[in-house]
């Protein structure tokens, strides 16, 4: 699951024109757009969202006897593999989980997902203490999401926030550019 950023959406006439006569500024406002969006739901990845009604996790203690790296967080490291990624042919912003195997624990997480109890599955669980009932036949993993409601409250900020932007860039007579090797990531929907 991603999100893609275009400058269609929303934003001025005036910033419209100005940004076509700026091409060069156009990937400045939508990296720093994808920039940001991808820091808010980084704090949104925590649960600090309106609307969230998570089922109650399953006590640290016994997590970390499945695994002893086990989050104590919702969504454990996954909020580093948050980013974004600037499409030049198409001049938008993608916003999302930067790997693959992000990508599909992300969806895990934000879909949920139910798992067969199988006899291997079983002797795994008794052997670090966990003892399941004879009649658990699945586990369940109740859906987390988090992207989609963070994202529908941060994209009516969005059209202000680029305004605001090309406002400064504007003002300050365009922006410095730092010369670097440069960051490209990839995102990856499902």
């Amino acid at each position: 699951m991603y999100f893609r950023i275009s400058l269609e959406d929303n934003i001025s006439p005036f910033v419209k024109r100005w940004l076509k006569n700026n091409p060069r500024f156009i990937s400045s406002v939508l990296k720093s757009t994808g920039y940001m969006v991808q820091n808010k739901l980084k704090v949104g990845i925590r649960g600090n969202f309106s609307g969230q009604k998570w089922q109650k996790r399953w006590p640290l203690e016994e997590r970390r006897k499945l695994s002893s790296r086990a989050p104590s967080v919702w969504y454990g490291r996954l909020r580093s593999a948050l980013g974004y990624a600037y499409n030049p042919g198409n001049s938008s912003v993608d916003i999302g989980w930067t790997s693959r195997t992000a990508a599909f624990e992300g969806n895990v997480q934000e879909e949920g997902t139910t798992k067969l109890v199988t006899p291997g599955l079983r002797r795994l669980f008794n052997k670090r203490g966990i003892h399941l009932r004879k009649t658990t036949t699945k586990l369940v993993t109740p859906a987390r999401p988090f992207i989609e409601p963070t994202y529908e409250e941060i994209k009516p900020q969005i059209p202000e926030y680029i305004n605001d932007k090309v406002q400064s860039y504007i003002s300050n007579g365009g922006f410095i550019k730092n010369i670097g090797k440069g960051r490209k990531y990839t995102v990856y929907g499902e």
